[in-house]
């Protein structure tokens, strides 16, 4: 299995959900919710695990919580 590391470069545009990206979630990030400038990316690792596939991201780590 590969080493999972939060250094590795960013792999593929994330998927953001309108709720997440309208209103007051407009120019955050996801999880913070510190000021949000660059595209949402998935890492390498999340890519290769096919978590890429599982929608957008704040929606998967409310339900996980």
């Amino acid at each position: 299995m590969i080493g999972l590391s939060h250094d590795s470069p960013p792999a593929l545009v994330t998927y953001i959900c309108d709720e997440c990206s309208l209103g007051n979630y407009q120019n955050k990030r996801l999880v913070c919710g510190g000021k949000g400038i660059f595209d949402a990316f998935h890492c390498f690792e999340c890519n290769w695990l096919k978590k890429d596939r599982d929608r957008c991201p704040k929606m998967i780590n409310l339900r996980s919580s």
